[in-house]
């Protein structure tokens, strides 16, 4: 599912937009048929950067996006509007961030405790 999260594990404390794949391609293949890479293409253009990628996801920062902006009033409209990629049809999905800093502390000890075993 695509969202904004925080993960300690893997961005430290910086908030970011995990960008699904498959819905992301699916809605720029129909509504922009420019046939390129929608991440290189319109995200990188529109000045935001990608963070990490893999795992049928883009985690994505930028201006309006994940920085300068009211966390109570997330959406992804920006990175809609960012990429040129039309938004019709599209959700705008608003959220919250997700904090996921418990989850990923508690698998970074027990992987420890594992591989010093």
């Amino acid at each position: 599912m695509s969202g904004f999260t925080r993960d300690a594990c893997h961005y430290g404390d910086q908030l970011v937009y995990e960008a699904l794949h498959s819905k992301w391609g699916r809605h720029h293949a129909n509504y922009c048929g420019c046939g390129q890479d929608w991440i290189i293409t319109h995200a990188e253009r529109a000045g935001f950067t990608v963070v990490r990628a893999g795992g049928g996801f883009t985690a994505l920062t930028g201006p309006g996006l994940t920085e300068d902006v009211d966390e109570g009033e997330l959406t992804t409209n920006v990175l809609w509007e960012g990429t040129g990629i039309a938004a019709r049809g599209a959700d705008e999905t608003p959220g919250r961030a997700v904090p996921r800093l418990a989850r990923a502390a508690a698998r970074k000890l027990i992987t420890a405790l594992v591989d010093n075993r």
